[in-house]
């Protein structure tokens, strides 16, 4: 596992990994990350639950975008609570499409915000646990190079929630052109 994520980050890194954004549904990438994270959630207790609107689309690379989202799932279910439930919520912006993964558990402490999605970051309440600090910074990047962007954000009732935005329209550097979602 670490050798395929030091890979995929050098391939990223150096530009031999293309990344080939088409506007297209959002819901088969999201459930092709679930798919691969159930029989993990499933070990711990968590149910996986969608929410939101399912018929939206975006510009993005499908196999990388549904990467993003597996490895926001993975740690929702690797830092979460036992018998929780993890929620990907989808909604509709007028340039970006919003996909959230939110869940219970370690509350990423506001001051690390800026941190975690750097290459090999490692939060303080988790540098004991698994994981090298990759799967944040590539997530970040496969989103960058596609002209969207992640964030991460507490909930006053314990939750931390990543929000992941997609653009719904190609942009050209002369021309932006903006009909919604």
């Amino acid at each position: 596992w670490l050798g395929e994520s030091f890979g995929k980050l050098s391939r990223l890194e150096n530009g031999i990994i293309a990344l080939h954004p088409i506007r297209q549904p959002v819901l088969p990438a999201v459930l092709g990350a679930i798919d691969q994270i159930a029989p993990k959630a499933k070990e711990k207790g968590n149910e996986i639950r969608l929410s939101g609107n399912q018929k939206l689309t975006a510009v993005f690379d499908s196999k990388w975008t549904e990467e993003v989202f597996y490895n926001l799932l993975d740690n929702a279910v690797k830092y979460g609570n036992r018998d929780s439930a993890v929620t990907v919520s989808l909604t509709e912006g007028e340039i970006y499409v919003r996909i959230d993964v939110i869940n219970e558990g370690l509350r990423i402490p506001e001051r690390e915000y800026s941190k975690i999605f750097q290459r090999f970051y490692r939060g303080e309440a988790v540098k004991q646990q698994e994981g090298v600090g990759l799967g944040l910074y590539l997530a970040r990047e496969i989103v960058r190079k596609q002209g969207g962007y992640i964030r991460v954000a507490g909930r006053p009732e314990g939750q931390t929630v990543f929000l992941v935005y997609l653009p719904c329209q190609e942009f050209s550097k002369t021309t932006i052109s903006v009909k919604g979602c």
